[in-house]
This record gives C-alpha cells, sequence and structure tokens, in this order.
C-alpha cells in the first residue's frame, strides 16, 4: 500500500504556493497538498494532522521570523521544515539550518534546484546549496565566524524576549507570561543589549527596527 505524503505550503502569495505545488506535482503526484496563507493557518493545519514537510516562507502573516520553528515544533515535535524564502542566502541559509531548519531554499532558485531541496529534505536530509557548504567550510578552516545579521546572534528564547521588551512590556510582566522567574529575564535583557551593544530599552527598540529592516531585504 503506497504511503501518501502530506505537505503543507506555507506562503501568502497564490502564484508562489502554484509553483510550489507544481514542482510538488512533478515529485509525487499523489501528494496531499496543504495551503495556508497565514502562521496562524500553518499552526491549525499541522493540529489536524501530520506533516511529512513544511515548506515555509519567512515573511509569512502572523510569523515571527525564527520563532517559528520553534512554534511549529511545539506542535509536531520532528516535523522537517524547509524554509523557502525571498532572503539573501548567504547571509540567512546557515543561521536558520542552525536553528533547527532542515533546509534553505532561495525564491529566485530555478525549479530544479527546489525539486532537488523538497527531495532531499522529504528523504531526511538537510538541503544547503554548494555553494553556502563550501563558504561555511571555509569559515571554519579559517577560524572565522560566518558574518550573520546581530540579530542571528540571539537564541530563540531571548528573540521572544527581546520582541517583549520592544513592545514595552515590563520584566516582571514577561517573567508572567513567559511562566519563568523575574531573575531569568533580568539576565536574558542583560545579554540581549549586550549581544546588540546597546544600553537600554529605547536604543534597544531603534536598533532592532533597523536590524529587522535588514533581514527583511
Amino acid at each position: 500500500m503506497m504511503i501518501m505524503k502530506n505537505i503543507l505550503i506555507v506562503d501568502d502569495h497564490p502564484v508562489v504556493r502554484l509553483i510550489l505545488k507544481k514542482i510538488l506535482g512533478r515529485i509525487d503526484s499523489n501528494a496531499l497538498i496543504t495551503e495556508s496563507k497565514s502562521f496562524e493557518e500553518a499552526e491549525n493545519a499541522l493540529k489536524t494532522k501530520p506533516m511529512d514537510l513544511v515548506i515555509l516562507d519567512l515573511s509569512i502573516p502572523g510569523g515571527k521570523d525564527v520563532l517559528m520553528l520553534g512554534s511549529l515544533r511545539k506542535i509536531q515535535a520532528k516535523v522537517p521544515i524547509l524554509i523557502f524564502s525571498g532572503r539573501e542566502e548567504k547571509s540567512h541559509a546557515p543561521y536558520y539550518v542552525n536553528q533547527g531548519a532542515n533546509g534553505f531554499v532561495a525564491k529566485v532558485a530555478e525549479e530544479s534546484e527546489v525539486a532537488l531541496a523538497i527531495q532531499t529534505v522529504l528523504n531526511g536530509g538537510i538541503y544547503l546549496r554548494k555553494e553556502i557548504k563550501q563558504l561555511i567550510f571555509e569559515s571554519i578552516l579559517d577560524q572565522n565566524e560566518f558574518q550573520f545579521n546581530p540579530l542571528h546572534s540571539l537564541t530563540a528564547r531571548e528573540r521572544e524576549m527581546m520582541q517583549l521588551l520592544v513592545e514595552g512590556h515590563t520584566v516582571k510582566a514577561i517573567a508572567a507570561s513567559l511562566s519563568v522567574k523575574i531573575s531569568t529575564v533580568s539576565t536574558h535583557k542583560v545579554r540581549i543589549l549586550e549581544k546588540l551593544k546597546v544600553n537600554n530599552i529605547i536604543e534597544l527598540a531603534k536598533k532592532v527596527e533597523l536590524l529587522q529592516s535588514e533581514l527583511a531585504h
């Protein structure tokens, strides 16, 4: 008996979803494809049935960048996630894979490359273009860190707290919201300020706005 794959496409652009469905149809004509136009829809889809693959756009409405990986895995712990993004590969792909994505493929890639990325992740592998792997390898040999946007230096938990801080929430309120100790939030706050090289929340908010605008391109 043939086991049909359940694949979730998370992208708010109809043309992109259409292209992905065409590619998926060539890979596996029996695949059951679910489409989500927002992150909330994606979460609901995962709650409905197990998925063999999630193809995720980082700029999906309602999504929170890298935090989406953790949110989706809270629903399905082992679901493979392939990032399909318009963001520049060199400065983004290694980071998202390091944070738990199973692959990264650019929206400007040829359909053959997108198909290869999908097949690789469906088969249990990690997908990055050879050129990106080579850059990472060379940076390791040179003992230099890959150059990321400073936001990439934050852990998922720090990103979550950073967002709450710039939204104006107090340390006490954040602790209550996340069910952690006030001292834990205070420690994370200090680390966030240090990593982004700012002195207070006002400077943090300005820096985050600037860095997030860079990530959006």
